[in-house]
């Protein structure tokens, strides 16, 4: 495996941002996460904290296993999807007898990498969670490195960076696939409205991935259906109050409009709350998350038409438990370092079975299950995961100024790469959406 993690690649990637300020804003929030802080005082309180929270947890073959501390950086608990992340996030960390503690950044990023020193003094060698915007994902990095913490982010990953750039403690990025995600939702909701009429399209949040390829995703729906006219295109940034005033605006400018296209579920209830004020029940609207409220909404209609479910319990369980296997000696093979969770389409054809599934009762996962290291002979991750291919997940992305790491085209990658997934598909043996 080829190491190219030095300070050169972190600044490549900086300049390969298009923007200006995502530019200056990485270079100032790299500066931070190498901000030094005072070496025995840390030192001090890193020992103080992992003597007090030192412990193991015996395998299914009698093997001793560290536990520790997982941390977490999460947007915060106002988001029905972070809410819900955080249930299984809790749930992981009493099933791997690890203590948790809980980070919230507010899509601040100089906020979330000043965090990362907290994260160390704390003593956690475990850190999950999503990364404000793409760009300062290098900043990050490079500080997990150096804390010598495992870390898994999700949704949020720079481009043509990958984990074998950085080194072996940025273990793995593990996102739904939000390209398809996304073009499944738009070809449903178009279905639903005839595939004809006036679509006004709520965008995610400036620069961040998800909204780069639920958009991606979108275009691509829209070309195949030529009687859909998308218009709008605002930015809601994942937020329920800010989707509603740019609804607000929207029902002034295109009062014709027969549907919205939300990049999120929070956005998706803002703009509900604007529909059902006036009255306008024809309007049909698509989320994505499969958050609880919006599944109630699909089953109770009539504006909710479709959402898709990445569920964020297992998301945050599934990494949680990477962490805890790193640390305790998995090493994952190269296609493993960026997977994809698998995600289901929900309509009112299946929104109350998922509910069922999902957020009815316990959290449908055995968490230590998932485990590598805890479950070595019969771990099953409960969910369909599947590697992810760096070339073409960013296949038509702009590469100026950055390269995608050899070892992505050597030889033995393609063969290792469907070992991967035929070893991820047959350990898929239970989840609540195992067919």
């Amino acid at each position: 495996m080829r190491r190219v993690s030095d300070e050169q690649k972190l600044i490549n990637a900086a300049s390969g941002l298009r923007d200006p300020l995502a530019r200056r804003s990485f270079l100032k929030l790299a500066t931070l996460a190498g901000a030094g802080i005072a070496a025995a005082p840390l030192l001090a309180a890193c020992n103080r904290e992992s003597a007090a929270m030192s412990g193991t947890i015996r395998s299914a073959t009698g093997v001793d296993l560290q536990t520790g501390r997982i941390s977490q950086q999460i947007y915060g608990l106002t988001n029905d999807y972070w809410n819900s992340w955080n249930a299984g996030y809790e749930a992981a960390t009493k099933a791997l007898q690890c203590n948790a503690r809980q980070f919230y950044h507010d899509n601040d990023p100089a906020k979330q990498v000043g965090q990362l020193q907290t994260v160390k003094a704390t003593g956690s060698r475990m850190l999950i969670g999503a990364p404000a915007t793409a760009g300062i994902v290098p900043a990050m990095a490079r500080t997990v490195q150096e804390n010598q913490t495992y870390w898994v982010p999700s949704w949020e990953l720079q481009p043509w960076l990958t984990p074998i750039d950085v080194g072996d403690f940025l273990v793995a990025h593990v996102t739904p696939p939000s390209e398809k995600i996304a073009y499944e939702v738009a070809t449903e909701l178009f279905r639903q409205i005839g595939n004809a009429g006036k679509v006004v399209h709520i965008a995610g949040l400036r620069g961040s991935t998800p909204d780069l390829y639920r958009s991606a995703g979108l275009a691509r729906a829209v070309a195949e259906n030529p009687g859909i006219e998308l218009v709008g295109g605002l930015y809601g940034e994942w937020d329920r109050e800010k989707s509603r005033s740019v609804m607000l605006n929207m029902v002034t400018a295109y009062p014709d409009m027969v549907a919205v296209f939300a990049q999120s579920d929070a956005q998706a209830n803002g703009v509900l709350s604007v529909l059902e004020e006036r009255n306008m029940r024809h309007v049909k609207v698509s989320g994505i998350d499969g958050n609880k409220e919006n599944l109630q909404k699909i089953m109770t209609g009539p504006n909710m038409a479709v959402t898709h479910m990445s569920v964020p319990p297992h998301l945050a369980a599934y990494s949680a438990v990477a962490v805890f296997d790193a640390l305790n000696g998995w090493k994952p093979a190269l296609p493993e370092r960026m997977m994809y969770q698998e995600s289901t389409l929900i309509t009112r054809e299946n929104a109350e079975a998922a509910y069922d599934k999902v957020y009815r009762g316990r959290l449908p996962y055995d968490v230590a299950k998932m485990s590598r290291t805890l479950n070595p002979r019969d771990w099953d991750p409960q969910n369909l995961m599947l590697p992810i291919d760096p070339e073409l997940h960013w296949r038509g992305l702009d590469m100026a100024g950055r390269s995608l790491n050899g070892a992505y085209s050597e030889p033995g990658f393609k063969a290792e790469f469907n070992r991967v997934a035929a070893e991820y598909a047959d350990r898929y043996r239970s989840g609540p959406f195992k067919s």
